[in-house]
């Protein structure tokens, strides 16, 4: 009779010493009766139950097992030393005996025993045992230039192994088996089919590890490759060093500053700023995160046009041929325009106040500030200020936030490359505010001739004149913005086109620009004063003309469709009769009165800011 103790690492076969730790629970208790010492080996045939131990304790987990949780073949071990440890579990040195069968099970508490019977080894002495003997032997041998568990003292024991038997043991434990492969070893006992079954196992063995010997000289060769370039490259940048050559990376990046810094002829107080940057740059090592920072600090430093400047056209009949060739009408304004710019002609270095052209949308603010850009030959840049709640899109970040970049103002320095261009500040009258500032506040030093030859940035913390810059602001109403910052800047009022203007300009602009968009040649489609002046009245309801260039474009590319869709036909002529079967009903009654006297009602006229209108 054996006690039954479940054996969850590997098997342990005849003749062989091996260590293996038992659970808590009955396997311990089989141990502490186990008679002579003396217990029997079973892999479980599933993953065993365990039971969790109290919350606090220290105790390892109960395995549960019963004898139909285990196989009926396995292996009888004589316990050679066994330590109980402190969380319950047991630590045992095995020797294992004879292969067995489990008979008729005697008791299941406190633990199992059965009735077991031994199994001698079958055809021992067969003629072909011998010859499987030294095939093993010989694949071993093979295998141990590979796979380092076969060590010589193994070979050794191989060779001095005593029966043919045993070697197979002594193999299929250094194979390591698991699950079915190592039961089925356990059970047999024929050992000419033990050691067939070794031959295959050490022939997989032999694939695997080839294949493993195969990528691990894949990956040494590439990282020797890698090394052997690396140390080259290394020796060489050493000796270009000591010729003088050749600079490193960090020496190469600091003397392109250095050049990049002479060019940008910065004044003296940039100056300083810029050599301590550069002296604290060579200080830091590549890999700290401050290097790519000073790095970046210093490259908007190089990169801003301090000393560079466009020269201005002062030309007033040029300037007066440019607003005439962009836009009709509003004399008053492109009058007051060219006072300014005459102004300038006489003193260069006048530091007026900034323009603020104030209209509804679509009379042609934004594109005036671009005129003005073209007149004066400089550089033009546009920003919109509507929705804007943060002061540092204008001020920039301070440096020791993560990403910080200087504001919308140096940027925009930065992109056109010169210190006097025509910065149009679009939608001033819609900026915001939030707990993160005021930008309108912050727009209080940008656009007061007083205070922009020092303007400060957040980010570059450095003194930038901004007094060459002309600023042209927009906007839509007065109501919105601020008093501080509307009496810096000089309003200019464009007031809405009338209808005459309206047909005007679509004769002479938006007729033409259409026509291109569209890709209609010639007067493929003509559009007579008489129809615009019905478009202009029954169609939009504006100041300016972008829903008149919409009701155009509408017109232009229906009229293509017919084009396209009616044989022979060229040309579409839209006159007033069949201006509806293009541009659809009507949408606005224009000076019509009532058709009947009504009690309490009379005729009015009213004025809006797209015309005036009869009530």
């Amino acid at each position: 009779m054996l006690p039954l103790l479940p054996l969850e690492s590997g098997p342990v076969l005849p003749g062989l010493v091996a260590h293996m730790q038992i659970p808590k629970g009955r396997a311990v208790r089989a141990v502490e009766r186990a008679e002579k010492q003396m217990v029997g080996l079973l892999l479980p045939k599933r993953q065993l139950r365990a039971l969790p131990p109290p919350p606090d304790s220290e105790d390892a987990a109960e395995i549960v097992y019963a004898a139909e949780d285990l196989h009926q073949r396995g292996v009888s071990a004589k316990i050679l030393k066994k330590i109980l440890l402190p969380d319950g579990t047991m630590s045992l040195l095995v020797h294992g005996v004879s292969r067995f069968e489990v008979g008729m099970l005697v008791q299941s508490e406190p633990f199992l025993t059965a009735q077991v019977s031994y199994f001698e080894d079958l055809n021992a002495r067969d003629p072909e045992v011998e010859a499987l003997a030294r095939q093993v032997l010989m694949q071993v041998k093979q295998l141990s230039e590979n796979n380092p568990f076969f060590t010589d003292e193994l070979k050794l024991a191989l060779i001095n192994a005593p029966s043919h038997g045993a070697l197979a043991d002594m193999v299929a434990f250094s194979l390591n088996l698991r699950g079915p492969d190592a039961q089925g070893y356990i059970e047999t006992v024929d050992v000419k089919e033990r050691l067939l079954k070794i031959l295959v196992f050490l022939k997989k063995e032999q694939d695997v590890s080839k294949l493993q010997k195969k990528l691990a000289d894949e990956v040494e060769s590439r990282v020797a490759k890698f090394q052997r370039e690396y140390f080259l490259k290394e020796q060489l940048k050493t000796i270009k060093r000591e010729l003088g050559m050749e600079e490193d990376d960090k020496s190469r990046e600091k003397r392109t500053l250095e050049e990049r810094l002479a060019k940008a002829n910065l004044p003296e107080h940039a100056r300083k700023v810029a050599d301590e940057e550069l002296h604290r740059l060579s200080t830091i090592p590549e890999t700290s995160p401050e290097f790519n920072l000073t790095r970046n600090y210093l490259d908007w430093i190089a990169a801003l046009p301090w000393s560079k400047q466009s020269t201005d056209n002062l030309d007033l009949k040029n300037a007066r041929r440019v607003l005439d060739r962009h836009h009709f009408g509003i004399e008053k304004v492109k009058e007051r325009i060219l006072e300014f710019l005459a102004v300038r002609k006489l003193k260069p270095g006048y530091e007026g106040s900034i323009l603020l052209l104030v209209g509804p949308p679509g009379v042609g603010k934004t594109s005036l500030g671009k005129s003005v850009a073209e007149s004066l030959g400089r550089e033009f840049f546009r920003f919109s200020l509507g929705g804007m709640r943060d002061e540092a899109e204008i001020k920039g970040h301070r440096r020791t936030y993560v990403g910080a970049m200087p504001g919308k103002i140096l940027q925009g320095l930065k992109r056109v490359g010169t210190n006097n261009p025509v910065i149009l500040l679009d939608e001033v009258d819609k900026l915001g505010a939030s707990y993160q500032g005021d930008p309108a506040s912050a727009l209080l030093e940008v656009l007061d001739p007083e205070q922009n030859h020092g303007f400060l940035d957040h980010y570059l913390d450095i003194q930038f004149d901004l007094s060459k810059v002309l600023f042209i602001a927009t906007a839509n109403t007065l109501q919105t913005i601020p008093p501080a910052l509307m009496d810096r800047m000089e309003v200019i009022e464009l007031p809405g086109y009338t209808e005459e203007d309206k047909v005007e300009i679509a004769r002479r602009y938006l007729l033409p620009r259409q026509r291109k968009a569209n890709g209609i040649e010639g007067h493929a489609v003509e559009i007579p004063d008489e129809t615009l002046r019905v478009l202009i009245r029954s169609y939009t309801r504006e100041a300016g003309v972008r829903n008149l260039e919409r009701e155009i474009a509408n017109l232009a590319r229906k009229a293509i469709k017919e084009i396209l869709t009616s044989k022979g036909r060229t040309k579409v002529h839209v006159t007033r009769r069949t201006l509806e079967k293009y541009a659809g009903v009507p949408r606005f009654r224009f000076g019509e009165v009532e058709t009947q006297d009504l009690v309490g009602v009379t005729t009015g006229l009213a004025w809006t800011e797209v015309g005036g209108e009869l009530l």
